[in-house]
């Protein structure tokens, strides 16, 4: 449990969370909330980890959140590029699909040789000329037929 000092310091403190997260923009890549959790977390671990002979108090606890901080975001983003890249890679493969067995002439043959030349799908539906209901009922068909 705080003391009654420890308090005064986390209060005092807590403004460098909210500097630092609106300098940098940080409530950008998480939410504002989630991110002065985290500031106060490292202000409680800044006070107790303090050694008065190597620097002062407040640069201590001010670059102690800082880090913290810019961590939590790192870790957001990876995560997020992680995700990308799996669905990235999930995506189904249409260069597998005979072309010489699709009649080029239905809106699902067309779409199967724009996906196989590389179109992405808003590129397809606007060459097209076709709604995005439309699009997925024929694209969902391909995958059922052809995956």
């Amino acid at each position: 449990m705080a003391t009654l000092d420890e308090n005064e310091l986390i209060h005092k403190y807590a403004l460098y969370i909210h500097e630092i997260i609106h300098k940098h923009r940080l409530y950008k890549t998480i939410d504002y909330d989630d991110l002065y959790s985290i500031g106060l977390e490292a202000i409680w671990h800044a006070i107790k980890n303090y050694k008065p002979e190597k620097s002062d108090l407040s640069t201590f606890t001010y670059y102690i959140i800082k880090q913290r901080l810019f961590n939590a975001c790192k870790i957001k983003q990876v995560e997020f590029a992680e995700r990308k890249l799996y669905r990235e890679s999930y995506r189904p493969r249409y260069d597998r699909i005979d072309l010489d067995i699709i009649d080029k002439n239905t809106i699902k043959g067309q779409i199967i040789e724009l996906l196989k030349s590389g179109y992405s799908h808003k590129e397809i539906r606007k060459k097209l000329d076709i709604k995005i209901h439309t699009f997925n009922k024929h694209l969902n068909r391909i995958r059922l037929n052809y995956e």
